[in-house]
């Protein structure tokens, strides 16, 4: 997964929720880059990419539905540290979030989306502005 990412430029996350998937992603993403003979070695088309200061994963969520409770998790705690991506950003538009300029270009991540509208909304806005258009979606099928 990290490799389709850094083909795609990184990933737009929308309903990150906590930063679970943001975080393992972002540290796989931090070995690759921390790794000499990976694969990818820097040149100018990927210098960009390959960087420890590249947001690899921008991981968003309107934060009204977090699975768990920053009242209790919060960043005084070990899971909070260990396992969370402190760089989850509020969004309260997730169609105007996914259309930014800053999400182009960006393979876009849904990992199991709340029921309703917000996964279709946000993919039928992401496809109409990006120029190769990925989807991840981990979760289940139809109905869930």
């Amino acid at each position: 997964l990290v490799d389709l990412g850094m083909q795609h430029g990184g990933f737009v996350e929308m309903g990150a929720g906590n930063g679970q998937w943001a975080r393992a992603l972002h540290d796989h993403y931090q070995t690759i880059v921390n790794n000499e003979n990976h694969k990818y070695p820097q040149n100018k088309k990927n210098q960009n990419i390959i960087s420890s200061k590249f947001e690899f994963v921008m991981a968003h969520d309107d934060m009204s539905e977090l699975p768990l409770s920053p009242k209790v998790y919060h960043q005084h705690t070990q899971p909070a540290h260990s396992y969370f991506y402190s760089r989850v950003r509020k969004c309260d538009n997730h169609v105007q979030t996914v259309q930014k300029w800053e999400s182009r270009g960006r393979a876009l991540l849904l990992v199991y989306p709340s029921p309703g509208p917000m996964a279709m909304e946000t993919l039928e806005a992401y496809a109409q502005h990006a120029t190769r258009p990925v989807l991840v979606y981990v979760g289940e099928g139809r109905g869930g």
